[in-house]
């Protein structure tokens, strides 16, 4: 172990850098209830659902993490859902809660991802503040 310890220490210095980058490039912009949105500079979805779902216990498959690469909308192991609106990046327990018209407009028109929706609902959410907190942290993409 002696003769590669200064190869594991420069991984290992490597990675910290590495972690750091990405770090830099996506911040938590409401965390509530196990629910999450992420604004992104760069897109890293894979790499954020990968890191909030091992909190729950859950790993993704190379498969599920190819699905959430392609998708804006998806849900994980029937446990998980998943949906991005332009920079943003909304994770939460997935569920079939029927909401009432009223709310599901609201949502659409807030454009809170379909499968985000139902969590929200069955939670309480203020569609408004949930809709402002969009407004401010979504950049503007052609």
């Amino acid at each position: 172990m002696q003769e590669f310890s200064s190869g594991v220490r420069r991984s290992f210095e490597y990675l910290q850098k590495e972690r750091a980058v990405i770090e830099s490039v996506y911040e938590v912009v409401l965390e509530k209830e196990d629910f999450i949105i992420y604004r992104q500079d760069i897109d890293i979805t894979a790499y954020l659902v990968s890191q909030r779902l091992k909190r729950f216990g859950y790993v993704m498959s190379a498969k599920q993490r190819q699905e959430v690469e392609k998708n804006s909308d998806a849900v994980i192991g029937g446990e998980f859902a998943i949906g991005k609106f332009k920079n943003l990046l909304f994770i939460a327990p997935f569920c079939n809660y029927r909401m009432d018209k009223k709310y599901k407009e609201k949502c659409r028109v807030a454009r809170i991802p379909k499968h985000i929706r139902p969590f929200l609902y069955q939670k309480g959410f203020d569609i408004d503040f949930i809709k402002s907190l969009i407004l401010q942290h979504t950049k503007m993409q052609s």
